[in-house]
């Protein structure tokens, strides 16, 4: 019987240590998770106080590996804000990344981006700092209008053009991104959305050595911010779009053709600026500042054009009013709503209008407005500039436009 007491009293003692020695265990595990829990940060986006770039939250030990640079701490201290660089002949798969180039030489500079993962629908560029050869400013005119379609018009009394407005030395494009068109001159502050269609895609940057009517600029500068949209994202952009706008709020905002700090717009483009519909608008509305910030080559009488000759010239090849430049607004209505009855204009610099071809226009401001969506302009150019025969080089119409944008409640 004894025996018997002794045992279960020694059983009952192990139970008990064991339990304490687990308690003892639970609290220092208590005490130790805490740090666990800082130490695993999200690779969130992070800015850098003493640079204009940004990065992303890694430790530093992920960031050496993955070729980054220490910018800073983040996430308390236990990260680092994490930048990627890349130049000519670079490739990255980081979110964020920086394709930079400066310097002065001719020839190819390529990058190429990958997506990180198979979420990632699209890609956005900001150009923060874009300086390369801008377009042809050539005046001599140089041959007849050529229609498009394999027949040549306007021997008799068509009009003269000019090779204005190409991108003959530099250029800039996206491999398999046909919403981005060929651009080159001064870009900065400028952005362009492009779908990630291939799992990777190239940005070329191609430097000429002959200024081809314009000046090379003695060092060509060029900083491309590289951000990975998510399919699942706000900020996702309607297909199609080349630029999408989501600050709708606060007043008044401006957008323009591409180069317009050079006023003279580029040649060959499709550049469709989207705006995000904010929530509780119904319409978007367009006005310029001043009649000269719509300036696209035309016959001065007029901007709007009828719907079906939109950037045409028309049968004969003596068309000038639009002739090959245009902006479409689809939808085009005046702010109380009334439907104008053409959403082309061209020409005419005297900003955007609400009256139809023909009449008498004024250098008064109008206001164009849509509900049609996806809020949108588009911006149309060919490969050529017309010269009226009785025009002086001088009253080209080149400089592109730029247009302030808002939205109104429904």
């Amino acid at each position: 019987m004894n025996y018997l007491m002794n045992f279960v009293i020694l059983i009952l003692m192990i139970w008990s240590t064991k339990a304490e020695e687990e308690q003892a265990g639970d609290n220092r595990d208590s005490r130790l998770l805490p740090v666990f829990q800082v130490v695993r940060f999200p690779n969130d986006p992070c800015v850098i106080g003493t640079s204009s770039k940004n990065g992303t939250c890694y430790t530093a030990e992920e960031c050496s590996n993955k070729g980054g640079t220490n910018g800073g701490s983040c996430a308390s201290g236990f990260g680092v804000c994490c930048t990627f660089t890349i130049g000519c002949g670079g490739s990255t798969s980081e979110n964020c990344t920086y394709f930079e180039y400066s310097g002065s030489n001719s020839g190819a500079c390529n990058a190429r981006v990958c997506k990180l993962s198979s979420a990632i629908c699209q890609i956005r560029l900001d150009l923060d700092t874009f300086v390369i050869t801008g377009p042809s400013t050539a005046v001599t005119t140089n041959a007849l209008m050529v229609e498009l379609g394999g027949m040549i018009r306007g021997a008799n009394g068509g009009k003269i053009i000019t090779q204005r407005t190409n991108c003959a030395t530099d250029t800039f494009s996206v491999g398999n991104a046909p919403s981005i068109p060929v651009v080159c001159g001064t870009l900065t502050g400028d952005h362009v959305y492009f779908d990630a269609s291939d799992s990777c895609h190239n940005l070329m940057l191609n430097f000429g050595q002959w200024s081809n009517d314009n000046t090379i600029p003695t060092t060509r500068t060029v900083s491309i911010k590289i951000s990975q949209v998510n399919c699942a994202s706000a900020h996702r952009a309607p297909p199609g779009c080349t630029q999408y706008f989501t600050n709708a709020a606060g007043g008044a905002k401006s957008f323009s053709t591409f180069n317009y700090a050079n006023s003279i717009h580029l040649a060959n483009q499709k550049q469709v600026i989207c705006f995000r519909r904010e929530q509780g608008n119904c319409q978007i509305c367009y006005s310029a500042a001043a009649a000269t910030d719509f300036h696209l080559s035309g016959s001065g009488k007029g901007n709007m054009i009828k719907d079906h000759s939109c950037c045409d010239y028309g049968t004969t090849g003596k068309g000038v009013l639009g002739g090959g430049d245009c902006a479409v607004f689809p939808g085009a209505e005046k702010k109380t709503g009334t439907a104008i009855k053409a959403v082309c204009q061209a020409g005419g610099q005297k900003g955007l209008v609400t009256s139809t071809k023909g009449k008498t226009l004024t250098a008064t401001a109008a206001t164009v407005c849509s509900r049609t969506a996806p809020f949108r302009v588009e911006f149309i150019s060919d490969g050529i500039e017309v010269v009226a025969i009785t025009t002086t080089i001088a009253d080209i119409g080149s400089k592109g436009l730029k247009l302030l944008y808002w939205q109104n409640s429904c």
